[in-house]
C-alpha cells in the first residue's frame, strides 16, 4: 500500500534563500530532482514536502542544492503503523471493524 509521507524541516539558521533543499533517499536512489524539492512555508517558517511512498523502511536525508551537503540524516527512521481489519456483511450494508492493531517500526523485526 502507498501512503502520503510528510517531510518537514525547520528553516536552517543562516539559510541562503538562493539555495534549495531536497529530500533524497532509498526511494529515489539519492538522486536530486525537482520532484523531491521542498517548498518553503513562510507561515510556519519551515520546509515541507509530501511524497506518496510504499509503506516500509527508508533511509533519507535533506540536502542543499547539488552540492550534496547533508543538513540532517535520519537513517534510523521510526514509523507508527495502525492496521484496521474490517468486513462487510452482504446483508448489513456497512463495514464492521473486527480488529485494530498498532505497532512502532522500532519493534518490527524483518
Amino acid at each position: 500500500d502507498y501512503v502520503n509521507i510528510h517531510f518537514y524541516l525547520q528553516k536552517p539558521k543562516g539559510f541562503n534563500s538562493e539555495n534549495k533543499i531536497y529530500v533524497v533517499g532509498d526511494f529515489n536512489n539519492y538522486e536530486i530532482s525537482d520532484e523531491y524539492l521542498m517548498a518553503y512555508n513562510s507561515r510556519y517558517n519551515l520546509f515541507e514536502l509530501v511524497l506518496k511512498l510504499k509503506q516500509g523502511f527508508y533511509n533519507y536525508k535533506y540536502v542543499i542544492n547539488d552540492s550534496k551537503n547533508d543538513i540532517k540524516n535520519f537513517w534510523q527512521t521510526e514509523n507508527n503503523y495502525t492496521a484496521i481489519l474490517y468486513e462487510k456483511d452482504m446483508l448489513d450494508g456497512y463495514f464492521k471493524i473486527i480488529s485494530v492493531a498498532s505497532k512502532n517500526s522500532s519493534k518490527i523485526v524483518n
